[in-house]
């Protein structure tokens, strides 16, 4: 994983010094750790698909449920995507210091992604797609872009200070 985030950054500096940009230290720095948060959202996006999946199946087993199993799914997959994305943004992407706590900053990381992820999408995807009339299949894509960069500067400035 060191080896692919080293590719991508001397790839993204040689495309910015080719438009004649001079990318300080620091903004590599940052460049790093934003890719690395961005491996770590496509692994947490695919465990998050998992285990939705997984959760679904197994509570549909179950009679008593019925016509709730796919939110109760969503909000499994959000618990533990969320933790997994926590531990390897924590033990990957962001240097903590020796006092943080852990618990402040798990809870922050829910809270930013409660925002990001589940409160700005959902309205988000209300506006892309019912009052501008973005495709359902784009307008995620759309989102992202925006959720992405905001969720790492959250994370960085908020959850991990």
């Amino acid at each position: 994983m060191e080896q692919l985030c080293g590719f991508i950054v001397r790839i993204a500096v040689f495309f910015l010094r080719s438009l004649h940009l001079n990318p300080s230290p620091r903004v590599i720095g940052l460049l790093d750790e934003f890719i690395r948060f961005s491996l770590i959202g496509l692994s947490n996006t695919a465990i998050s698909f998992f285990i939705y999946i997984t959760a679904l199946y197994l509570l549909r087993l179950s009679s008593y449920l019925t016509g709730f199993e796919y939110l109760i799914a969503f909000f499994i997959s959000f618990v533990l995507s969320v933790l997994w994305s926590f531990y390897w943004n924590k033990n990957f992407v962001f240097k903590l210091r020796q006092n943080t706590n852990l618990f402040q900053a798990l809870l922050k990381t829910y809270i930013s992604y409660s925002l990001t992820g589940l409160i700005l999408s959902g309205i988000m995807l209300y506006v892309l797609v019912d009052i501008l009339g973005f495709s359902e299949v784009f307008a995620p894509l759309v989102i992202l872009m925006i959720t992405v960069p905001l969720n790492f500067f959250l994370n960085k400035f908020w959850s991990f200070k």
